[in-house]
């Protein structure tokens, strides 16, 4: 960088020359770059930008869609008559002082359940190991409702220790002693569900709702947030964020296929879910799949008494 003073004569001028001519280059070289450094900075801030809003968005509060089921059939204009209903199939299940959600499956005498509904909860909150003299199934068109008896001994479930709030054992399967009439059941399927398949929830009475009739069915819709592997089995669990409390827990997770709806999981558990957005670890709820074992059961329990 000395050669204007180290040269002297036309060669210090034409070196100067050289000289400031190559400083302006590198100028806007330099100049140039900084542009480019610059265009690229923004591109990736924009990209990230997009990219966690996105995240942000799918992950969104979920807000609290339940409705009492009678005012869903009034805004949606579906038939009063329980027999045009399609969610009639998905009603009441108690045993002894244990009391949840239930639905009635193909032909009209199988009842899915969750596990700890039936044999009620230990100091954990997991399925305990009493054992039931007396269950019933309640159908209710949400002005009156009859009680159908459950054939204790016919209850099919996975006796494996539950080892968290999201397991795979908590389900059963019993069988009516009489079959139901004038109510559409439903079938099952354990064909996986996507992550953001929507589902719909119907429900007994939740603990977090005013209670308006003693017969009344909550209606929800929601959607499968994380897909859970257990023990090898690829899906064999969904976190949704479904919003529910105390009551849910043995309603079926149903799927819209056609006209009809079937069963595609079993609500068991959730960490909080009302008030917050949806989370893996801290905000969910948790329904077992419908596994092997689970269509298994129904296959044995359907042609029972055939």
């Amino acid at each position: 960088m000395f050669w204007s003073k180290s040269v002297v004569g036309a060669r210090n001028e034409s070196y100067r020359y050289i000289f400031v001519f190559g400083s302006m280059h590198c100028f806007r070289q330099s100049l140039e770059e900084d542009r480019s450094i610059a265009f690229t900075v923004v591109f990736i801030a924009t990209f990230f930008a997009l990219f966690f809003f996105s995240i942000a968005a799918s992950a969104e509060d979920h807000s609290d869609t339940r409705i009492v089921l009678q005012d869903f059939y009034l805004k949606s204009h579906i038939d009063a008559n329980i027999s045009q209903q399609p969610f009639a199939a998905s009603q009441k299940f108690q045993c002894n002082g244990s009391v949840g959600s239930g639905a009635l499956l193909e032909p009209g005498d199988i009842v899915l359940t969750a596990r700890h509904v039936f044999l009620g909860l230990d100091k954990r909150g997991y399925a305990g190991s009493a054992k039931p003299t007396r269950c019933a199934f309640e159908i209710s068109d949400g002005k009156s409702s009859k009680w159908y008896n459950v054939d204790i001994r016919s209850a099919i479930y996975d006796e494996s220790r539950q080892r968290s709030i999201t397991d795979k054992f908590d389900w059963v399967m019993l069988k009516l002693r009489s079959k139901i009439q004038g109510i559409v059941p439903y079938s099952i399927s354990d064909m996986p569900l996507d992550n953001g398949t929507p589902v719909t929830l119907v429900t007994i009475h939740q603990d977090d709702i005013p209670l308006v009739s003693p017969y009344m069915r909550i209606h929800e819709t929601c959607y499968v947030r994380q897909r859970l592997e257990i023990d090898g089995v690829l899906v064999a669990g969904y976190k949704t964020d479904c919003v529910v409390g105390v009551g849910a827990s043995g309603a079926a997770v149903l799927v819209q296929r056609g006209n009809s709806y079937v069963v595609a999981g079993v609500m068991s558990s959730h960490a909080q879910t009302y008030g917050c957005t949806f989370d893996s670890t801290s905000c969910f709820s948790y329904a077992v799949a419908i596994n092997s074992d689970i269509v298994r059961a129904f296959h044995r329990l359907h042609y029972i008494g055939e």
